[in-house]
């Protein structure tokens, strides 16, 4: 699919015999997509994208039977239509159409891979962890309490009993002694002895463990769940493009960078696509990520990774922890502080310890917020984007004396649309 996308893409809307040679060398840049029904109804073209199409571009053109070729695909009318029109000679026999085909068959099977794979899924679903049914066990499974409890076995009266004494705790009745010589129940009074001295921590209660149903928490405590992450689709375009790049940087981050800004000179300049590259590698080395999205509307990173901008708690709503309005991921290590709920004062340099000794690594969403870059101090690391092709030197040279002046710890440059 990656070659699709760095290709030239011929979308035919019909092959009519009779179209002139001349129709062929007019093209387009709109979308095949377009509506216009007089459009459509015109003589057929030839047309050929100088971008990348869009998988609902794709989509659409499949779903209308529009043959989709890729480059070096034989172009129908190498042969004299015309003449085989007249019936003047008859055409030569030509694989160019099969071939053809088989092109628009290779993207269309590839489509329905790629739509099935970031597409197919439904919308995560954010409820809380209480709202779920608890893994309640049967009492036969509950795991048993620590302290071993002996039952009595009677034994035949021929035979001998042993002289040794032995203490067993019994569940219940701490501090109880029993004989083994005292097997029969109308014999135990008479054969008990009294128990020795003991200190007064020997005497107190020994308190059986209580067994409750346990649900294993991979994360630290969020109040909100959400079955899983709807990965963008260009996520996984980008770590198949330059996977080894990314393994570097995801490498590069030792366990002592507990927490990482990705802030930017600009708008636009790939913050949160970098962010979530970022988060996706790690969890997959098993490393538990916390998420603190700073964007705004669609274009957030909360929204981005398909959870609703529709936030479980209101922003004007009092929150005791900034856990209450955490999400965190069943299927995978990943926790979510959503887009939009509370004032980034809320978030103190207390509350970001608290998070680095429960998460692995804190990425920090910060893109090129005024109040972000004044908040840098309470992050161990900061990574500063920017776009390749509009930005400057000038601009790093005076963004970087002012953090190293804080002593802020930048731990590089990231060139983004770099070619």
């Amino acid at each position: 699919m990656s070659q699709l996308d760095r290709a030239f893409i011929r979308a035919y809307t019909s092959e009519t015999p009779s179209r002139p040679h001349a129709g062929a060398a007019l093209t387009s840049d709109v979308p095949m997509n377009n509506p216009n029904t007089t459009q459509q109804a015109s003589e057929a073209k030839i047309r050929t994208m100088t971008r990348k199409p869009t998988l609902s571009e794709l989509q659409h053109w499949k779903n209308q039977g529009i043959r989709i070729d890729m480059p070096g695909s034989p172009l129908v009318g190498s042969f004299d239509e015309t003449a085989a029109t007249e019936g003047l000679i008859s055409p030569k026999k030509h694989d160019e159409f099969e071939l053809a085909s088989q092109n628009t068959a290779a993207v269309a099977e590839a489509l329905d891979r790629l739509m099935n794979r970031v597409g197919g899924k439904p919308a995560p679903k954010v409820q809380p962890i209480s709202a779920k049914k608890p893994l309640t066990e049967g009492e036969s499974k509950l795991p048993n309490p620590t302290i071993e409890i002996q039952k009595w076995e009677s034994k035949s009266p021929s035979e001998p009993t042993a002289e040794e004494d032995g203490i067993v705790f019994v569940a219940g009745k701490p501090g109880a002694v029993e004989e083994p010589a005292a097997a029969a129940p109308q014999a135990a009074q008479a054969d008990e002895k009294p128990a020795p001295s003991q200190s007064a921590a020997s005497r107190q209660a020994v308190a059986a463990p209580v067994a409750k149903p346990y649900r294993q928490r991979s994360l630290a405590h969020p109040k909100w769940e959400a079955d899983t992450i709807a990965w963008p689709e260009e996520t996984d375009m980008i770590l198949d493009l330059c996977g080894s790049e990314w393994k570097t940087v995801v490498d590069g981050l030792s366990a002592n960078v507990k927490s990482l800004a990705v802030v930017a000179l600009g708008e636009g300049c790939g913050c949160t696509t970098l962010t979530i590259c970022l988060a996706k590698l790690m969890a997959q080395a098993n490393r538990r990520v916390l998420i603190i999205d700073e964007g705004t509307g669609a274009d957030s990173l909360t929204v981005r990774i398909g959870l609703s901008d529709t936030l479980p708690v209101t922003p004007q709503e009092k929150v005791d922890t900034l856990y209450e309005a955490m999400i965190e991921t069943a299927d995978q290590p990943i926790a979510i502080l959503p887009t939009g709920y509370r004032q980034l004062t809320d978030l103190t340099a207390n509350q970001l310890q608290q998070f680095t000794q429960d998460f692995d690594i804190v990425l920090w969403d910060g893109g090129n917020r005024p109040e972000v870059w004044q908040r840098l101090a309470l992050i161990h690391s900061v990574l500063v984007v920017r776009d390749a092709r509009g930005s400057h030197d000038h601009e790093l040279g005076q963004i970087l004396p002012k953090l190293e002046q804080r002593k802020i710890n930048v731990i590089g440059i990231a060139e983004n649309f770099w070619r």
